[in-house]
C-alpha cells in the first residue's frame, strides 16, 4: 500500500469522508503561465530599459541646455537727434532664467569710423534693472558671454520681464548708424 492509499483509508475511517486530492493543473494551463510570466518578466525588463535611457538622455540634455531668442540677425538704426537713447527690446514674459548663468550674443556696428558701445540690461517683474556695458563694438562679427551674475542688481531670476540692447547718446560719436545683434542665447 501506498503513502496516498492509506491516508485515504484514515480519512474514511475517522472522517467518514475520503480525501480529497487536488488534481494536477492541465499541462495547456501550465504553459499558458509560464508564458505570460516570461512575458512580463521581459515587459520589465524593456520598462525598465526605456526609463533608464530617458532620465539619462534628459539628464545630458539638461546640462547642454541652451535658449535662443533671435531668429535672425536684429538691427538698431540710431538717429540720436531725434531721441537719446533707441533700443531692441525682447519680452521676456517672466520667463524663470534661474538655471542659466550665461547671455551670449553677437555684435557689430555699420560704420567702422564710429565708436559705439551699447547698453545691455535686464529687469524682472519686480521692477529691478541691472545693465553692463559693451564697449568699442568692431565692425566686423564679435561674440560676447556676459555671465548672468554681472548683472548683479537682479536678485530673482525667476520672472524676467525683458532683454533690452541700448544704444545711448553719450556712447557713440555719430549721432546716426547701426548696430546688428545676433546669436542672442542664454546658457548653463
Amino acid at each position: 500500500m501506498e503513502k496516498n492509499e492509506i491516508y485515504d483509508h484514515l480519512a474514511q475511517i475517522y472522517l467518514d469522508t475520503p480525501l480529497k486530492r487536488k488534481r494536477p493543473m492541465p499541462r495547456i494551463y501550465t504553459n499558458i503561465f509560464k508564458r505570460l510570466f516570461f512575458i512580463s518578466l521581459a515587459g520589465i525588463v524593456i520598462l525598465s530599459l526605456v526609463l533608464f535611457y530617458a532620465l539619462h538622455s534628459h539628464r545630458i540634455a539638461t546640462t547642454q541646455t541652451t535658449l535662443g531668442f533671435s531668429s535672425g540677425i536684429s538691427k538698431i538704426d540710431f538717429n540720436l537727434d531725434s531721441a537719446k537713447t533707441q533700443s531692441f527690446i525682447i519680452n521676456l514674459n517672466n520667463l524663470d532664467v534661474a538655471k542659466f548663468k550665461n547671455l551670449s550674443f553677437s555684435l557689430r556696428k555699420q560704420n567702422s569710423k564710429d565708436t559705439v558701445s551699447i547698453k545691455v540690461e535686464m529687469a524682472n517683474a519686480f521692477k529691478e534693472k541691472s545693465e553692463v556695458y559693451i564697449t568699442n563694438i568692431p565692425s566686423s562679427w564679435k561674440d560676447y558671454k556676459i555671465k548672468l551674475s554681472d548683472f548683479n542688481k537682479i536678485s530673482d531670476w525667476a520672472q524676467m520681464e525683458s532683454l533690452s540692447f541700448i544704444v545711448e547718446e553719450w556712447n557713440t560719436r555719430e549721432n546716426s548708424g547701426s548696430i546688428f545683434i545676433d546669436n542672442i542665447t542664454l546658457s548653463m
